[in-house]
């Protein structure tokens, strides 16, 4: 139950986490369509690993708060990297 409890959590701080990962795609390209196609992509791949990381939690693979905070953590520290890398570039 605790990987379950984790999840809603960590799927509702998601939100923040991808408005993240969205505005660290606008450093990528202008593009508007290649924009939407790779955040369908990126979410997908978010869901995908959510949902393995709560499986392992509660198959007992992992901690249950491990596993389902990874996706967030993951995408939320290569857009945090992007957003810094590219601001220092700017400056």
């Amino acid at each position: 139950l605790r990987a379950a409890w984790h999840m809603k959590i960590a799927y509702a701080f998601s939100l923040c986490v991808m408005a993240m990962v969205g505005l660290a795609m606008l450093t990528f390209s202008m593009n508007v369509y290649l924009n939407v196609g790779l955040s369908v992509g990126l979410a997908f791949a978010y869901y995908g690993l959510l949902i393995l990381g709560v499986s392992a939690g509660q198959k007992g693979l992992a901690p249950p708060a491990a596993g389902a905070w990874a996706g967030n953590f993951l995408f939320g520290l290569l857009a945090l990297v992007r957003l810094l890398w590219y601001s220092r570039s700017r400056a």
